[in-house]
């Protein structure tokens, strides 16, 4: 992998490789209307690698919004992201579940 290549995983959902099949899925699927409201919870840095929890909603193109909690870790390469991995969980009862 050169430095100008990405890699991206959204678990239990997709894998990428590529700075085009990351911008082209960056927008989310078609059945959300974007952007999602993403309130950041904390960011933690180590080295080349952050990490960030992020909380938050996006509308649903059919109706109503859904309610999120997110993680996201980024490795990091001369400056630009290099690697992407998320976690994208929804909840349905409260802010845990």
């Amino acid at each position: 992998m050169t430095h100008t290549e990405r890699q991206g995983a959204d678990f239990g959902h997709f894998h990428l490789t590529g700075k085009d099949a990351y911008d082209k899925a960056i927008d989310g699927p078609p059945e959300f209307i974007d952007p999602p409201h993403l309130e950041v919870v904390r960011v933690v840095e180590q080295g080349d690698v952050v990490m960030a929890e992020l909380r938050g909603t996006v509308r649903r193109a059919s109706g109503g919004e859904m309610r999120m909690s997110n993680a996201e870790v980024f490795v990091m390469r001369d400056g630009k992201i290099a690697e992407r991995r998320a976690w994208v969980i929804e909840l349905e009862e409260n802010d845990y579940r």
